[in-house]
């Protein structure tokens, strides 16, 4: 608190740590989406992964690794996703 009001002092990336809530990844679903498959695909790369929620038009997962290493998984899970 600063003078009566809410501050903040850290990067999104930090935040998001010491929180710990991570990331979260939507993904908009077309017909024939296999929820599950996909999870598996993210959990090759993020292991701690989470389906969080799941309708009709899209699917959210929980990214729940260190930001610091999602920088350097994201490429080769694209490359996954793309090929699967």
């Amino acid at each position: 608190m600063n003078q009566g009001r809410l501050c903040c002092a850290g990067s999104p990336h930090f935040l998001k740590n010491a929180c710990n809530l991570g990331y979260r990844l939507r993904v908009a679903k077309l017909s024939g989406f296999d929820s599950q498959k996909f999870l598996h695909v993210l959990q090759k790369h993020m292991p701690s992964a989470t389906l969080v929620s799941e309708i009709e038009t899209d699917v959210m997962y929980c990214l729940n690794e260190e930001s610091s290493k999602l920088k350097n998984t994201f490429p080769a899970l694209f490359e996954d996703i793309e090929q699967n």
